[in-house]
């Protein structure tokens, strides 16, 4: 049995969601899992470059963020990405002191990185 044939009964079989109706269904569970981030274009999201969004999005829907949790965010943007995109992504955010990154268990994990108050010169 070819890779084709194998993919292709799973979808057959409903295993795999494809198409239009299932990019809707996982869009649906996306914004049931994580509210409104993801498709809030009031705010001007649409327009923002692919980093300033993701970080609007981890600053909305807080907590421990993945390289998976990352590439499932922007699989429901506007933007198209893959896994090495979401972890580049991930890094650069963390240069930008947006997040804090550790390990967990053998995996690289991110948090929000605490916002520290203004110190005065004076």
């Amino acid at each position: 049995m070819t890779d084709q044939q194998r993919v292709l009964g799973q979808i057959e079989r409903g295993e795999v969601l494809a198409g239009r109706d299932a990019a809707r269904q996982i869009a649906a569970r996306h914004e049931a899992a994580y509210g409104s981030a993801f498709t809030d274009r009031a705010e001007g999201m649409a327009a923002l470059p692919r980093r300033a969004w993701l970080a609007r999005v981890i600053a909305a829907a807080p907590g421990v963020w993945t390289t998976q949790r990352a590439e499932h965010a922007l699989a429901a943007s506007p933007f198209s990405c893959h896994r090495n995109t979401a972890r580049k992504d991930l890094r650069a955010l963390v240069a930008r002191g947006v997040l804090v990154a550790a390990d967990r268990n053998g995996r690289r994990i991110y948090t929000p990185a605490p916002v520290l108050p203004e110190r005065n010169a004076a």
